[in-house]
């Protein structure tokens, strides 16, 4: 169910140009769909990049097979959004599944920005779960198919590289595989726990699904912070920044210092006996 996923400020505008959360949906998950071409495309200019280092570019893939695959997954996103479009149910249909699965929500179609999906009343919307699944299983498979191809070129012809161009694209590589991992993860692991629970329909666990949108809208902070933390140009501006903020903090601790106090005539200070002394 979707129940209202772009209230709050945009609530009066979508109740006032009928945009519904269907229609939000709809648009947000083509734009998150398009991010794989566009992590593909990196993957696939690393490869070609560490490719023309090889004898008569050997490794290298032709234009025709480059554009091809850049073409389906471009295409993918388009039939991803096309199908979750059509997935949509009518008012009856809303009535009828709500009454026979959830009762207690038909208060809740009185709401302009509720809206939900069944597949059992309209079948198109698991043309989408197997479209989304596919796609970004090929997605994997394929970008680590590119990662190692690459590593796999770097070792092979290393012998006929400078040590400053093996570095450079080892280190790439490198960054662009960790900028991938961690956002893949953080957006993977709710998403398959939202297909466990809807697949299994267990009702003990809709919690998790529920919790589940939580964590994949922190998949653009932890793209942005890996971007940050890999880039050697973002880290450290980031941290020079960072340091003149603490240098302006009013509360900022300085170290104690210690003043060695001397008598101004040493002469004056009497000395502490011994014991010699007193004894004699």
């Amino acid at each position: 169910m979707i129940g209202g996923i772009n209230c709050g400020v945009m609530r009066e505008f979508q109740v006032k140009y009928g945009v519904t959360s269907h229609i939000c949906i709809t648009f947000f998950a083509f734009i998150f769909c398009m991010q794989v071409p566009a992590l593909l495309t990196c993957f696939m200019y690393r490869h070609q990049a560490a490719a023309k280092c090889s004898p008569d570019n050997a490794w290298s893939f032709s234009k025709l097979h480059t554009i091809s695959l850049m073409f389906v997954y471009h295409a993918f996103p388009v039939l991803i959004a096309f199908s979750l479009y059509h997935s949509g149910l009518s008012m009856e249909q809303k009535k009828i599944s709500l009454i026979e699965n959830y009762p207690d929500c038909y208060p809740s179609l009185q709401d302009f920005t509720f809206d939900f999906y069944d597949y059992k009343e309209n079948s198109t919307f698991v043309a989408f779960g197997i479209l989304i699944s596919v796609y970004y299983v090929m997605a994997g498979v394929i970008g680590f198919g590119l990662a190692w191809r690459t590593g796999q070129v770097l070792n092979r012809y290393r012998y006929i590289m400078s040590a400053r161009t093996y570095q450079l694209h080892k280190s790439s590589m490198i960054t662009l595989t960790t900028q991938v991992t961690g956002p893949a993860l953080v957006l993977g692991i709710p998403v398959f726990a939202v297909y466990v629970v809807v697949a299994s329909q267990l009702a003990q666990l809709h919690v998790l699904a529920a919790t589940a949108p939580f964590f994949i809208c922190m998949h653009s902070a932890v793209t942005t912070g890996c971007l940050i933390m890999t880039t050697a140009t973002f880290k450290t501006f980031v941290i020079k920044k960072y340091e003149e903020f603490k240098e302006k903090l009013p509360c900022k601790k300085s170290r104690p210092t210690f003043v060695a106090v001397t008598s101004p005539c040493p002469m004056a200070v009497r000395p502490i006996p011994s014991g010699v002394h007193t004894y004699f």
